[in-house]
């Protein structure tokens, strides 16, 4: 069911959760949710009439709303100028700063998760090939402007060593995906280090594993191991199956953000 000018109507689209007949058992679908499609999957379990079998004396509907919840602890400092370095932002919060000097953002997203948990995500159809989407907004007070709009914004990802750049614009709306901001040739997008590099995956042969290898392009792909190798959950084709495990203690993820 998926929500069309108000009303909640049935549609043909890829349902989040399904009946396993291989297993028995109710599955969710990998890669798709409720929560950022506005749609929930209504269950019909329907009761046969003891006297007549074949006749269905009622339906029980049972609305179901498969949500994809990650919780994290965000922080943020600030500092004058565009030092890069972790240690100077310690307990730093704010900063004042003229107009046309530099200050820099250093904001950090801290994953609340074990390594079994981030395990448990995987059987249950996560996929952590890519990342999470993410945006800064920028809060001001009154009417004040929120930065003029030829200033200029760089973001280092310090995953990966790499800047990306942007300018505020006329348009601003005081939210900025960190999507848009650019590499130095003007046309690559920024793009976060895969959930699956940080976790630093590895595979065991099991035969009772819950995963099986695929090609990277498989729509069902849910990680990538340390070694190269692409896992989908087992499908009981008979191919090999593996036990995954976490190597990372802890995943987070900073970024520089400074503005010019």
């Amino acid at each position: 069911m998926a929500l069309n000018n108000g009303e909640f109507e049935q549609t043909d689209d890829d349902v989040s959760m399904y009946h396993d007949t291989t297993n028995k058992r109710f599955a969710v679908t990998a890669g798709l949710v409720d929560n950022n499609r506005d749609s929930f999957t209504l269950l019909d379990v329907a009761f046969s009439d003891p006297a007549t079998p074949a006749t269905v004396a009622y339906h029980l509907y049972v609305p179901i709303l498969i949500k994809k919840v990650l919780q994290f602890n965000f922080t943020s400092n600030s500092i004058s100028g565009t030092d890069y370095i972790a240690s100077q932002y310690a307990g730093k919060k704010q900063v004042l700063e003229n107009f046309g000097t530099p200050a820099t953002i250093r904001f950090t997203y801290d994953y609340d998760r074990t390594a079994e948990e981030w395990v448990q995500a995987l059987e249950g159809g996560d996929c952590l090939l890519g990342n999470y989407a993410k945006s800064i907004i920028l809060s001001k007070y009154d009417n004040v402007s929120y930065l003029p709009a030829d200033a200029k914004l760089a973001l280092v990802d310090a995953q990966t060593g790499k800047a990306y750049y942007r300018s505020i614009g006329s348009n601003f709306n005081g939210e900025m995906a960190l999507s848009t901001f650019l590499a130095e040739d003007g046309t690559t997008p920024f793009e976060p280090k895969s959930l699956s590099e940080m976790l630093e995956v590895t595979a065991s042969p099991n035969a009772s594993g819950a995963f099986i290898r695929c090609d990277d392009d498989d729509p069902e792909a849910l990680v990538q191991d340390t070694s190269g190798y692409t896992y989908k959950l087992d499908d009981e084709s008979g191919d090999p199956c593996f036990d995954l495990s976490v190597g990372a203690v802890s995943v987070s993820e900073t970024y520089y953000l400074s503005i010019f």
